[in-house]
């Protein structure tokens, strides 16, 4: 009785499935014929410059043409003509077209810092931030508004949003270094040759001035504290590129004054806090830096020793070298100890995920706390 019912089901699926060939997927499928004869437009260099409205068939054409001109403009370096652009898309773009009204933020925000008008800057930088809903357009925010605020000199206002982009980016080389800037800013501190390499917060003649005096890196006129005489060839490389265990074998090639003032020396705290957490900042930095040099190659190797060269030059005039060497030794047990491995995620209530279907609208205010009130403790426990 089970063999019946099980051949009658077999037969009954070989009849249900006959009319199926396998042929029938092999065959090539036949398409309609196009009703409508298409030839692909070819189009001049920077020919959306030169686009009449009778040349564009849909408002999606305009839109793209303005854009277009809007970038070239900013491309070209002709920054007043480009916001004049960007709020010309602004005025009739639909409101539901988000990412191009992020562009046209962000576009207008960074013209206006390379006209000298970074207050405007700011204002266009904090529209940009109120429509991020994910971290990866909360980075894009966070990147102009720290700009715009620096160029501004409103550093406390920068801070928040550098930690917070510490907090999203903490193995960025960039974010380090713009955040021990703002913290120079605060403090007072001096550090003219990381001031060079901040060329996106510059206005475009202050960009061009630097870029004519050349790549030194000189700190004359602009002493911050005296610096003891120790032997200059074991600074700043050997030293904040050695391991705590091998430090002992640079000593040893050095006078027996060092020797015997090694262990006063290497507790040396300046009497700054500021510079101290100038320099842990720096410090990051270049570390990032000097551990992914082996992995970049043409130009990108090029702005990496640039910005290593610029780094040491100011922490060389901030602390001596066995000061620089025990803050180096400090920052290092601080980030061992919290993750050697991955940074870990802040939690849901330090977070606000503007990509969840429970973000609301009046969560678009700039302070977004990923982790400011545990910020210092987190990263800056090694200093006292």
């Amino acid at each position: 009785m089970t063999v019946c019912l099980i051949n009658i089901i077999f037969v009954s699926l070989r009849m249900e499935f006959a009319d199926f060939d396998d042929d029938l997927f092999l065959e090539e499928r036949q398409r309609n014929n196009i009703d409508e004869e298409y030839a692909a437009r070819y189009c001049e260099d920077s020919w959306f410059l030169k686009a009449t409205p009778e040349c564009l068939v849909s408002e999606e054409d305009n839109l793209s043409v303005l854009k277009y001109s809007a970038d070239y403009l900013f491309y070209k370096k002709e920054y007043e003509n480009a916001i004049s652009k960007y709020e010309e898309i602004l005025s009739v773009l639909p409101t539901s077209n988000t990412t191009v009204r992020r562009e046209c933020y962000e576009g207008i925000a960074r013209s206006f810092i390379k006209c000298g008008q970074p207050e405007k800057a700011v204002a266009y930088a904090v529209k940009l931030h109120s429509t991020s809903k994910t971290q990866e357009q909360a980075t894009v925010s966070c990147s102009v508004l720290i700009d715009a605020n620096i160029a501004a000199e409103k550093y406390v206002a920068a801070l928040e949003i550098s930690q917070m982009m510490v907090s999203l980016h903490p193995y960025h080389a960039d974010a380090w270094l713009k955040l021990g800037y703002i913290y120079a800013g605060i403090y007072g501190v001096e550090v003219p040759c990381v001031k060079k390499l901040l060329v996106a917060a510059l206005p475009y003649q202050t960009e061009s001035r630097n870029e004519t005096s050349g790549e030194s890196c000189s700190h004359e006129g602009k002493v911050n504290i005296p610096k003891p005489s120790h032997n200059p060839e074991i600074f700043p490389e050997k030293l904040l590129t050695t391991n705590s265990s091998d430090v002992q074998h640079i000593v040893d090639g050095t006078s027996n004054h060092m020797k015997n003032n090694f262990c006063e020396c290497i507790s040396l705290r300046t009497e700054e806090k500021g510079i101290q957490f100038v320099c842990a900042c720096f410090y990051r930095s270049f570390a990032i830096l000097k551990r992914t040099e082996g992995t970049t190659f043409g130009f990108a190797l090029e702005s990496s020793l640039k910005f290593q060269k610029h780094l040491l030059c100011d922490m060389k005039s901030l602390l001596d070298e066995f000061s620089l060497y025990s803050l180096k030794c400090k920052v290092d047990k601080c980030d061992h100890c919290h993750d050697s491995a991955s940074p870990q995620r802040e939690t849901t209530s330090e977070f606000i995920d503007r990509g969840s279907s429970k973000f609301q609208p009046e969560e678009t205010d700039l302070n977004v706390d990923i982790s400011s009130k545990h910020f210092v403790t987190k990263w800056f426990s090694c200093i006292k």
